[in-house]
């Protein structure tokens, strides 16, 4: 629908191609499309730094239109592999990188339970502001389909499966900032 800013399936013979029709082809660097996933193919992404410091995403040119205004949901389905245990904050979707604009999708390190926060860094221009999860698990080999919503106004959450992880309200909060970043999964 027009409500949608971008959609990646990594389809056989359409790999790198935007879904939603709106031209958002991906560049891979690094990463691969591998044909074991929930639904046909999947991007594989690998450890980075600290364990190699090399680059494996797939990415998107900057764009105004990936940029959300108002009110958004960044959702997506991952399966962690065994390298994950003992790794740091993994990057799941990123606008933003260091900048006060757009945002950044993350799963964060784990804590002595070995669970681990979904973390959306969201960025106003001048300053940020971080969503945190409520902790869980996350096996290597299982599927999880993770989701944050935000509704435009300073209210975050997030979804696992189809049920809440808990999230925050920042009052007095808008629209994100866009930003000049590359889209990177």
């Amino acid at each position: 629908g027009a409500h949608v800013l971008g959609l990646w399936t990594f389809a056989t013979g359409a790999e790198t191609a935007d879904g939603s029709g709106r031209g958002h082809t991906l560049e891979l660097k690094g990463a691969s499309v591998v044909p074991d996933a929930r639904f046909g193919s999947c991007l594989e992404s690998f450890c980075g730094h600290p364990v190699a410091d090399k680059r494996h995403a797939a990415v998107a040119a900057n764009h105004p239109a990936l940029t959300p205004k108002g009110a958004f949901s960044l959702e997506m389905w991952i399966r962690p592999k065994p390298e994950l245990e003992g790794y740091p904050e993994a990057f799941l979707a990123d606008k933003k990188y260091v900048a006060h604009t757009d945002y950044q999708f993350t799963l964060g390190a784990a804590d002595q339970g070995g669970r681990r926060r979904l973390n959306m860094r969201l960025g106003f221009g001048e300053d940020s502001e971080a969503y945190l999860s409520e902790p869980a698990l996350y096996k290597a080999g299982v599927w999880y389909h993770v989701a944050f919503t935000y509704d435009g106004a300073g209210a975050g959450r997030f979804f696992r499966d189809g049920s809440s992880l808990g999230g925050a309200d920042k009052p007095g909060r808008g629209g994100i900032a866009a930003g000049r970043h590359p889209l990177t999964i």
